[in-house]
């Protein structure tokens, strides 16, 4: 979610910070390597200039802050769900007996297959 700010006559797009809720796993600081790259600072920036889809605003230095995720500037909904593979649920909770996976699958080894009595 982005807001605008008005400084003057000027009206710049600004960033608010928002994060997940409260979760044991996520660090308590994390900033990305990149952002940390004196080195190669101002070629890193320029990128991002011409890119126009990386924020590098005051606000969106961490990605992770008080064990929390930030939830603003992140990838587009339409990327994500191209990334992930398209078949239907019952397949995935109930995988075929011989994959190559089928040595995790011993506890399961024993179970009836009863998905022709569902159709």
């Amino acid at each position: 979610m982005s807001q605008r700010a008005s400084s003057g006559n000027k009206t710049s797009p600004q960033s608010i910070p928002q994060f997940s809720k409260l979760h044991p796993v996520i660090p308590r600081r994390y900033v990305p390597e990149w952002k940390t790259d004196m080195k190669n600072r101002e070629l890193i920036v320029k990128n991002c200039d011409m890119s126009g889809i990386i924020p590098k605003g005051p606000h969106d230095e961490s990605l992770f802050l008080d064990k929390r995720e930030r939830m603003n500037e992140v990838e587009p909904r339409q990327r994500v769900n191209a990334k992930r593979p398209d078949f239907p649920r019952s397949v995935a909770l109930r995988p075929e007996f011989h994959t190559a996976q089928s040595k995790y699958q011993s506890s399961l080894m024993f179970r009836t297959d009863d998905m022709a009595s569902e159709n």
